[in-house]
């Protein structure tokens, strides 16, 4: 029998798996999946722990390359709009949201980060109440696409909280996208 050198194997096995690329790949998604499944609350344990432990870490390191951090943030959403758009369309993101909102949890958060919005824009919710109560949408259609009903008021300076738009819920939904890409 032929001694085959560490050398040989290496080239052979890289050789191999240039050729089986395909069925390399699936047979890592399946083993990967069933170790997931396996291992689930083992991995989300350790995952947790890992946050907590590290978590000063973490915020230390944002709060010394914020910028960096938000810059590249800006980068990748202008170089991936599409994937980006698609992504916030899809199905299985949007139920995991709603699934997320609807547990005890998402409700803590979503109430949390409200009380601390309307701390930091005081003026934006005056802005909007004046609106909600002084500009009725009945039977209005958006001023942007003329075709569906306006849902919205927006506002395009919140000096002036008489002065909005009447949008339906997509057109808004296009400007925010917009102005948050720029």
């Amino acid at each position: 029998m032929k001694k085959i050198t560490k050398e040989q194997r290496n080239r052979y096995m890289k050789k191999w798996r240039m050729t089986h690329r395909d069925k390399l790949k699936d047979y890592m998604k399946r083993y990967n999946k069933e170790y997931n499944i396996k291992h689930k609350t083992a991995i989300a344990k350790q995952r947790a722990e890992y946050r907590l432990k590290n978590k000063n870490e973490r915020k230390a390191y944002y709060i010394k390359n914020r910028d960096k951090i938000n810059e590249h943030k800006r980068l990748y959403r202008l170089t991936h709009k599409e994937q980006i758009k698609l992504y916030n369309c899809s199905t299985s993101h949007l139920l995991s949201l709603k699934h997320y909102r609807n547990s005890e949890k998402g409700k803590k958060a979503a109430c949390k980060h409200r009380k601390k919005w309307i701390n930091l824009n005081g003026f934006k919710v005056i802005a909007q109440r004046k609106a909600k109560y002084h500009i009725k949408l009945d039977g209005k259609v958006c001023e942007l696409c003329k075709i569906n009903r306006a849902e919205h008021r927006h506002h395009e300076d919140y000096s002036k909280p008489l002065d909005v738009v009447l949008l339906c819920r997509t057109c808004h939904n296009k400007i925010h996208y917009e102005k948050s890409v720029e």
